[in-house]
């Protein structure tokens, strides 16, 4: 009996496909072969240039395929986060900034009310000062037109 071998089975000499069962040809343990499995079943969608290409590939390079492809997905994924990340740090610099600016200038702020509040304290004391000084004099004015009239 003769056969010829095809993508998914061979043909015998009665020009019969006849399917075989992938899974005995390798392990039935080997997880890679079941992810290619599920892939190849829900890959029907694929243009048939792609197809063809994947029909000319031995099981053992689709396989190859479908991890280089996991591969690259999981660096892509890694890059997204990587640019996620790195926008975060420039908003939390920004933020950062922010915050420590609005700090110094409420330190400014308090300092600055603490000075005037110092200038009007001295201002309030000095006017009581003057306030007192005029009513001393005053009253020794008093008392000298007193005396005077005396």
């Amino acid at each position: 009996m003769s056969t010829t071998n095809h993508a998914d089975g061979y043909y015998n000499n009665n020009n019969e496909l006849l399917t075989y069962d992938r899974s005995a040809t390798i392990s039935e343990g080997n997880e890679e072969f079941m992810e290619f499995e599920q892939y190849s079943n829900t890959s029907t969608s694929v243009n048939s240039s792609s197809s063809n290409k994947n029909k000319n590939k031995s099981i053992d390079e689709q396989l190859i395929d479908l991890k280089d492809k996991k591969r690259q997905q999981k660096l892509d994924n890694l890059k997204r986060r990587s640019t996620i990340l790195d926008e975060e740090i420039k908003w939390s610099q920004k933020i950062n900034e922010l915050h420590k600016k609005k700090d110094q200038d409420q330190l400014k702020a308090k300092k600055t009310i603490q000075k005037e509040q110092a200038h009007l304290r001295a201002l309030n004391l000095k006017n009581k000062q003057i306030a007192l000084k005029k009513k001393q004099l005053e009253a020794e004015q008093e008392t000298e037109s007193e005396e005077d009239l005396t």
